[in-house]
């Protein structure tokens, strides 16, 4: 008996922790800019890269759960995610999620195209830092 596995499997959950909640990297930077008290400055804010993927500094950040219990696999992350891309977010990790289950290996060697066409690559990053609240996970990378 097979079992197949859906983007949606509920053995694995996507948290998301928005920049609204106190805990998180951007919430200082969101709170001066609404409340008016020195907001940064625009330029600034525009030089600092969404999506990078080394240190979580601003946005959402986003992790799997249930990959290490199922699978026996690291859980996946992504942070400094703009809230306005939160769900196409959750829908790769969940993407991700479904091809460990149905037996893939992800690891810092690992390269992933998911679409044929337009290049789509990912890689993966192990998170080294003890003290990241996604430590242990393996962050996707955007490379195209």
């Amino acid at each position: 008996m097979s079992t197949r596995t859906q983007p949606d499997d509920p053995r694995v959950q996507v948290v998301v922790t928005p920049p609204s909640e106190e805990s998180s990297p951007g919430n200082a930077e969101l709170r001066a800019i609404g409340e008016a008290v020195e907001p940064p400055d625009i330029n600034a804010l525009a030089d600092r890269p969404w999506l990078r993927q080394d240190a979580p500094e601003r946005g959402c950040a986003l992790q799997t759960v249930g990959l290490e219990v199922h699978a026996a696999h690291p859980e996946l992350a992504l942070t400094n995610m703009p809230t306005a891309l939160v769900e196409s977010g959750i829908a790769l990790l969940r993407r991700l999620a479904t091809y460990v289950l149905a037996g893939g290996r992800l690891d810092d060697e690992s390269f992933m195209q998911l679409d044929e066409g337009l290049p789509s690559l990912l890689a993966f990053r192990p998170v080294s830092d003890e003290d990241a609240p996604d430590a242990g996970a393996l962050r996707v990378v955007f490379l195209a």
